[in-house]
């Protein structure tokens, strides 16, 4: 498995899934060319190049604010406007805001991995 997250870069938080999901599934895009003229091929979940590798791990909302959001502080910030897998709008909380650890992390599958990631303990969420 291996855990990604891009904080690296500036607005990462809105970035969400489309550049790992063209880097392993190839989703929109097949490959980049840099500046130098290299061409990148993406899909690396598309075949077994990467037998050895079972899934990655993709986060870009491990923040601060995803501390605050957990602490329950009353003397904190509490408003938390979110989007929610199955709902079609944005979110709006003032109270009664709750998140867990686990809101936010993909689980990329690898379809080719030679020992598969077992998927039961990410059922429930």
């Amino acid at each position: 498995m291996l855990a990604v997250a891009p904080f690296e870069q500036p607005y990462f938080w809105i970035q969400r899934l489309d550049g790992i999901t063209n880097v392993l599934y190839q989703s929109k895009l097949c490959e980049v060319t840099k500046e130098n003229g290299s061409v990148i091929r993406l899909g690396y979940f598309l075949n077994t190049s990467m037998a050895d590798l079972s899934a990655v791990f993709f986060s870009n909302v491990a923040t601060y604010s995803k501390v605050i959001a957990m602490a329950k502080e009353p003397n904190s910030i509490n408003y938390f406007v979110t989007a929610r897998h199955g709902h079609s709008t944005l979110n709006h909380y003032s109270e009664n805001y709750e998140e867990g650890l686990l809101d936010g992390l993909f689980v990329l599958h690898n379809p080719f991995a030679r020992y598969p990631l077992d998927r039961e303990p990410f059922s429930s969420r």
